[in-house]
Parts: structure tokens; C-alpha cells; sequence
């Protein structure tokens, strides 16, 4: 199952949910995290991309730096993307397969075209106004 709604929607609120009533819950986003911290062709190539800059000294990613790089070129941000989201995508796959029941927090469900690879979905939603 797919768990995906705007930001602030009440996704993580949702997932924790079913994660005590002991359901698995992987979280896209601290899988790329993770591809971008330990996979070390994926930081290579980011890396590649962005500069020696957006790196500490100890081939750490400096996540501010990516992300104010990427956020302001939509061109980085596609080829930042296309380094990380499949390695990502690889892995939550991977680790959902080995569940009976398994939920999916993925914030970019449907502008990533991925809500084909799910039995269901959810969307979270709540007024922008309980947003904010």
C-alpha cells in the first residue's frame, strides 16, 4: 500500500499508526537520504554533479547545500533525481516484497507516475489552513 499526501498532510502521523498496530512502514524519503549516504557510486556521482562543495571534507553530502542547489535549477534537480530515485525505489521495492502487509510513505506517488506498483492507496488530507 501507497501512503501519500502534501506536505504537512499528516502522512508520517498516519504511518505511525499503522505502524503500531504492527504493520512494516518504509519511508521513501529516509531511503534516498540513505542512498545519498551510503551508497558510494550514488555519492560519486552527486558529487559529480553538484561540486565539491555541497561535500564536508569526509565525503559527508552536506544536505542544505544539495538541496538549495537542486531546488533552485529544475534541470540539477531532474539529474539529481535520476541518480537517486531508482536506487531508492530499488531498495523500498526490495524490502515491501519481503512483507504480507506492508505501507509505503511516498510523497511524490502520482507526479512520479509509481502508484502502478501498489495494491492500494492512500492519500492523507487534510485544509491547507490545519497545514500550515
Amino acid at each position: 500500500m501507497a501512503v501519500t499526501g502534501a506536505m504537512g498532510s499528516g502522512k508520517s502521523s498516519f504511518c505511525e499508526i499503522l505502524s503500531g498496530m504492527g504493520v512494516k512502514v518504509l519511508d521513501c524519503d529516509k531511503i534516498a537520504k540513505s542512498v545519498l549516504f551510503e551508497d558510494a557510486e550514488a555519492k560519486g556521482l552527486v558529487r559529480a554533479l553538484l561540486g565539491e562543495d555541497c561535500f564536508g571534507a569526509d565525503f559527508t553530502p552536506d544536505t542544505a547545500k544539495i538541496a538549495r542547489k537542486v531546488f533552485a535549477n529544475a534541470g540539477l534537480l531532474k539529474k539529481y533525481e535520476e541518480i537517486i530515485h531508482p536506487r531508492a525505489e530499488k531498495i523500498w521495492r526490495a524490502l515491501a516484497q519481503k512483507e504480507a502487509l506492508c505501507a509505503v510513505e511516498v510523497p511524490l506517488l502520482f507526479e512520479k507516475n509509481l502508484q502502478g506498483g501498489f495494491d492500494a492507496s492512500v492519500c492523507v488530507f487534510v485544509p491547507e489552513t490545519l497545514r500550515r
